[in-house]
C-alpha cells in the first residue's frame, strides 16, 4: 500500500479532502496505527484519521487496515457524489450522460467491494 500511495499516481488514486489528507499523512509512518502522532496530522485530516482509528472496524488497526479503511471513506464519497449526478442527468432528462455515470458507478463500487474486503483483513483478486 505505501507504494501505491507514494507512486506518481498517487494524487490521482488520493483524490482530494479530509480522506486524502489523511491518507497523505500515513504515507510516510512507521509506528502502529495506534501509536499515530495525530497532533502532527495535518488539521483537515485529525478528524478523519481520528474516526478511522476508533471505529469498530479498527479495533487493533494495522497500517494496512487503517488505509484500507481511509481509502473506501474516500471512494464511498465518490459514490455518493456519483449518485447525485446521476440523479441530476435523469432529471435534466440526459440519458448519455447517465450512462455514463453508471459505468464509473459499476466501476467504483467493484473497487469499493475490494477496498472493504482489505479493510476487513481479507484479500480479494
Amino acid at each position: 500500500l505505501r507504494a501505491r500511495l507514494g507512486a506518481d499516481q498517487g494524487d490521482e488514486w488520493l483524490g482530494d479532502g479530509p480522506g486524502a489528507a489523511a491518507l497523505r499523512f500515513l504515507v510516510g509512518r512507521e509506528e502502529p496505527a495506534a501509536a499515530l502522532p495525530l497532533e502532527r496530522a495535518p488539521e483537515e485530516a485529525r478528524v478523519e484519521l481520528t474516526e478511522a482509528l476508533v471505529s469498530e472496524e479498527a479495533g487493533g488497526a494495522t497500517y494496512p487496515t487503517l488505509v484500507a479503511q481511509l481509502r473506501l471513506r474516500v471512494l464511498e464519497r465518490e459514490a455518493r457524489e456519483l449518485e447525485r449526478q446521476m440523479a441530476a442527468a435523469e432529471r435534466g432528462g440526459d440519458p448519455a450522460a447517465v450512462t455514463l455515470l453508471q459505468r464509473r458507478k459499476m466501476a467504483l463500487d467493484e473497487e469499493i467491494r475490494r477496498w472493504r474486503a482489505e479493510a476487513a483483513g481479507r484479500k480479494v483478486d
